[in-house]
């Protein structure tokens, strides 16, 4: 098999005259700067994607890929010997999704880089970080999809680009029990323990697959010279952070019953009548593949390489919920991915949590091919309780952690004072010694004692442990705004400490500031001191549902201003698989919670449609979204609206915008856009610009469409 266009292939091992293109945050700082960065040594010729897009049917036979792969190293094998005589430390060899060599060099030593043969840029890495039993009913697939379409997402392979699948949890058809996550963790760096008993490989119920890029102590943003800095890849993708695993669970987890146990389905309109620890993922009966890129902590460089395994294991679906800021078109994880979308696999990414600020989407979300993924607000209502106060005023106040006293209990409110002779403000309850000093104690006689403090200085989840702690019956927290404070879900540990700890009294949110605010909530707690509140459960309007997160990064793209995200889906207070627990859920909120609803919603499209392209099944998601499901919609918030399941899976129609064009030099796919972006103008004048609109009806029936612009 020949490679694709390639300009140089007549001189292919000559010294090209032409240095390459370098990144110029990659040259010296300084005269005598001597610090290191990790490149991509981007190559000339097509990888494997990218001469994949190009053929018919989109599919090349193994022996084909295997004689571009090689084709390809051997190019990279050429220069291998210059970059060691620079002081270069080749980290991976990329030929499926990326043409490049991942190179660890002095600064000193980039733009010699840049003119070896066959070199056409050397690119910075970008450092990136990690960016459901509500959401996916509120999605409208249980009914729309499961039962009236029949997609489960059955047997398609969604690779996770994460920190890693706790495979042992019950979601994923694990052993669902504390001991067996300590047995597969203890056996590191092997399948060991964990493999045997069924929990991870093709013989598994849920996660089939993947691998460690990195090894538990890697972390890209450790200090030149750390050890951190230096991967430890192994075949095991268990998780030590518990991002992943919780992704993982909104884009394909079984369900766990009430009891613990796994669901077995079926999966329909009846599922959510269930009693569940954690709800079912949009796709559950997907496969997971875990590629793990991060360590326990910290950030990586490693994606590019999690996404060159995916193509070539022959993924359906990527999800991607990580990214850096203020990302461009070029940024290797981007090219990539978009190679891999022009092959045949749906990539999904979070846009970002940096705000709704223009420009400010990161990659990989910003490439062409990739779904970009918004965050909005799908919960209507939050548990709260009234407190009937012996002051003669009442108080509402969110249930934070979803325990909720029985209607009528009586407390003893206690209210933690600062002391000014001593370093700590004991009002805030950053400590058990602040709550003890109030008067709380874990005698079991006297009356049920409800602990108020203030928020600030510690997690505001710390007083709750603490206060239980010190035998404390309900904690209450005064918060810092004139609005509730969020909705945590199940209180596990302090996290300011990493003390596990399971909290099993109320912990409840009330309205602040203290002093003149648009609520009196927490004046009149307080005032009630050594007085009583008696509850009554009710619920709480959530004022920003159907709403963009706050959070959610704002688009266009940097640098061309092409239209990002593509599309919004939910994001906030998200319960999924807490790693570690066997069966338990955490809830979490970020556009990292968001990109796997979408990666469900892939694998629904791709099981659907399986013959579809990469180009088509993004179509479909996107062209379907709703900007009506979305209060405050707006174009560079939300691409095309809230997902919407049923529509995308049930089309067979599709609208492809113009070509956006790749790079034969470079290896960046063709790809047609699904939106008619016109970019950023400064208009002094009349403009003009056309942009094609091609649809394409797979259906028995003729549909008619009415176009329609968003500024």
């Amino acid at each position: 098999m020949a490679l694709a266009r390639d300009p140089s292939a007549d001189d292919a091992l000559q010294r090209s005259p032409i240095q390459g293109a370098v990144d110029t945050d990659l040259l010296p700082l300084s005269i005598d700067d001597s610090s290191t960065v990790t490149v991509m040594v981007e190559m000339r010729g097509d990888p494997v994607a990218v001469v994949e897009s190009r053929t018919a049917n989109r599919e090349l036979s193994k022996a084909q890929r295997d004689a571009i792969r090689a084709e390809l190293k051997a190019r990279q094998d050429a220069i291998k010997g210059e970059i060691a005589s620079r002081g270069g430390r080749v980290l991976s060899q990329l030929q499926s999704a990326y043409n490049g060599i991942k190179v660890h060099v002095a600064r000193t030593e980039v733009a010699a880089l840049a003119s070896l043969p066959n070199v056409v840029a050397v690119r910075r890495i970008q450092l990136q970080t990690i960016e459901n039993a509500e959401s996916v009913p509120y999605l409208g697939v249980p009914e729309g999809v499961w039962e009236d379409l029949g997609f489960t997402g059955e047997a398609i392979k969604v690779a996770i680009i994460d920190t890693g699948l706790d495979y042992t949890h019950a979601n994923f058809g694990g052993k669902g029990t504390v001991a067996a996550y300590d047995a597969a963790d203890a056996a590191d760096a092997t399948i060991g323990d964990a493999g045997d008993v069924g929990q991870f490989g093709p013989t598994a119920p849920k996660v089939k697959g993947g691998f460690d890029f990195v090894g538990d102590d890697y972390d890209a943003s450790a200090d030149p010279g750390d050890p951190a800095l230096i991967p430890h890849p192994d075949p095991d993708p268990l998780d030590c952070n518990g991002h992943g695993s919780h992704v993982g669970g909104s884009s394909a987890g079984f369900v766990v019953n009430a009891d613990g146990s796994t669901y077995a389905g079926p999966y329909d309109s009846t599922t959510h009548a269930n009693e569940f620890e954690v709800g079912p993922g949009v796709a559950p009966e997907a496969h997971l593949y875990g590629l793990r890129v991060f360590g326990c902590l910290g950030s990586t460089d490693a994606t590019v390489d999690a996404i060159e395994w995916a193509v070539a294991n022959d993924m359906d679906v990527i999800n991607m919920s990580l990214g850096s800021s203020f990302g461009r078109r070029d940024d290797p994880s981007a090219v990539a991915s978009t190679n891999a979308a022009a092959a045949g696999v749906i990539v999904v990414a979070s846009s970002g949590n940096s705000g709704p600020s223009p420009y400010i989407t990161g990659s990989p979300a910003t490439g062409t091919g990739v779904i970009s993924t918004a965050a909005v607000d799908s919960v209507a209502t939050f548990p709260g309780v009234i407190l009937a106060l012996s002051t003669g005023t009442s108080v509402t106040a969110i249930s934070a952690n979803g325990i909720a006293p029985a209607d009528g209990t009586q407390y003893r409110v206690v209210v933690l004072k600062n002391d000014p002779t001593t370093p700590e403000n004991e009002a805030l309850g950053c400590s058990v010694a602040a709550f003890t000093k109030a008067g709380i104690t874990t005698a079991e006689d006297g009356p049920l004692t409800l602990a108020v403090t203030v928020r600030g200085t510690c997690a505001r989840v710390a007083r709750a442990v603490f206060g239980e702690q010190a035998g404390a019956d309900a904690v209450a927290m005064i918060n810092s705004t004139a609005g509730y404070p969020p909705y945590e879900g199940p209180i596990a540990g302090n996290p300011d400490t990493g003390e596990a700890f399971e909290v099993t009294i109320p912990f409840l949110g009330v309205r602040g500031v203290l002093g003149p605010a648009a609520t009196a909530d927490g004046d009149n707690l307080v005032a009630a001191d050594g007085g009583t509140a008696t509850t009554t459960t009710t619920s709480i309007d959530n004022p920003g549902f159907r709403g963009f997160a706050s959070f959610s990064s704002g688009g266009p793209t940097n640098g061309d201003s092409f239209l990002k995200p593509d599309i919004a889906a939910p994001g906030v207070s998200i319960a999924s698989t807490a790693v570690g627990t066997g069966t338990k859920a955490s809830i979490i909120s970020g556009t990292s919670m968001a990109s796997p609803h979408v990666a469900g919603v892939a694998a629904l499209v791709r099981q659907a449609h399986p013959d579809w392209t990469g180009e088509e099944a993004k179509a479909a998601i996107t062209n379907s979204g709703s900007p009506s499901g979305l209060t405050g919609y707006s174009v560079t918030r939300a691409g095309s609206g809230l997902v919407q399941p049923a529509a995308a899976v049930g089309t067979s129609v599709v609208a492809l915008g113009d070509l956006v064009a790749g790079d034969a030099v470079s290896g960046l796919a063709d790809f047609h856009n699904s939106n008619l972006s016109f970019g950023f103008a400064e208009l002094g004048a009349n403009f003009s610009e056309t942009r094609s609109i091609t649809v394409r009806n797979d259906g028995a029936e003729a549909v008619s469409l009415t176009p329609s612009a968003v500024a």
